[in-house]
């Protein structure tokens, strides 16, 4: 919810089990994290629909929950790049633009 609010959508989380989403809105490209699969998805799809560019971090959970997933929306006309970041002695950090 957090990371989708950067992005311009009006959300609001009741207790554990709710979230009210208030709309319609205009989405807007920013850089957030992709905290988990699910959650990775949702900020795919709100990255296609957002204005302007968007950055999305950790997008290893994507392609680990996903096939292809960046190929299957670019052979549709997304345009998606894949960009590597050097990242801490984990290794590189795989996100899309």
């Amino acid at each position: 919810v957090t990371q989708l609010a950067k992005m311009g959508a009006g959300i609001t989380v009741e207790g554990r089990l709710h979230a009210v989403v208030h709309g319609p809105c205009r989405l807007r490209g920013t850089e957030v994290t992709i905290p988990d699969i699910r959650s990775g998805a949702a900020l795919v799809i709100a990255a296609l629909c957002a204005e302007g560019q968007s950055v999305l971090r950790n997008a290893w959970h994507v392609e680990r929950g996903y096939e292809d997933m960046a190929g299957k929306l670019a052979s549709v006309g997304a345009q998606i790049e894949k960009v590597a970041i050097d990242s801490d002695a984990t290794g590189t950090e795989r996100t899309y633009e």
